[in-house]
């Protein structure tokens, strides 16, 4: 279940945003493994040599089958640049700081860098844009007396997006993402395994959305993703499908 709003503290463009999210996901059996999220975010529209900015923070706090799990708060800083024929060029820097709440998942604090960039143009009515985005993370992995687990992935991933109206009340938004991830060091298995976790993972999505009103839209999404990694228990396939409704207040 996924419950979100944003809006604007007073008038006009320049008037800063906050967001609001909150995100549950829930299991028939395996219910310790239950999840909720609450986001809250802020930030501040300006402009600066040509570029469009927007500076803010956001904090996440995360429960793991009710009980306190991790925080996370972070900055980001985004910058989008228009250019002759409807193109623009867009890049965004994110710092977060993970703090684990629960003494059992101690290995997975630490810090999380993201750096993305995209280019937008308009193609056959509609809009695509291409991105890439780099993600670092440093955290404090998991060592025991024989054993030892990397949770600290390098990732790198190609984005192409689209928007086109479908009619006169509908719009398609297709997706395709490819995502390669390195971890950074080997895993130490009491089996006598040494591997460095390597993943291929590629993620389609279609959304679409209809507008029912001036004020309410329906809108459906279906993405499919599939993981390969070298350590065959990381390996999945994933369906989701969302089906949910907006309107501004």
């Amino acid at each position: 279940m996924l419950a979100a709003a944003t809006g604007r503290w007073g008038a006009g463009s320049a008037a800063p945003r906050w967001d609001a999210s909150l995100y549950n996901v829930s299991y028939r059996d395996l219910t310790d493994n239950n999840i909720t999220e609450l986001l809250l975010g802020a930030s501040r529209p300006g402009t600066a040599a040509g570029w469009h900015v927007e500076a803010g923070g956001l904090g996440q706090y995360v429960l793991r089958d009710g009980h306190r799990f991790q925080q996370i708060a972070s900055l980001r800083l985004e910058g989008t640049r228009d250019m002759s024929d409807d193109r623009d060029v867009r890049v965004g820097v994110m710092i977060s700081a993970i703090d684990a709440l629960d003494g059992n998942f101690e290995f997975l604090a630490g810090s999380r860098r993201q750096l993305e960039a995209s280019w937008g143009r308009p193609l056959g009515g509609g809009r695509v844009r291409a991105g890439v985005t780099m993600e670092r993370n440093d955290r404090k992995d998991l060592t025991t007396a024989t054993e030892f687990f990397s949770y600290s992935p390098t990732r790198y991933a190609l984005r192409l997006a689209g928007v086109w109206p479908f009619g006169s009340s509908w719009r398609i938004e297709p997706a395709v993402r490819y995502y390669h991830s390195r971890y950074a060091d080997p895993d130490r298995r009491a089996s006598g395994l040494v591997a460095t976790r390597e993943d291929e993972q590629v993620e389609v999505s279609l959304r679409a959305k209809r507008r029912l009103s001036l004020n309410w839209q329906l809108l459906g999404e279906y993405t499919y993703v599939h993981n390969v990694s070298n350590l065959a228990e990381f390996s999945y396939a994933q369906r989701v499908m969302l089906i949910g409704v907006t309107r501004p207040f």
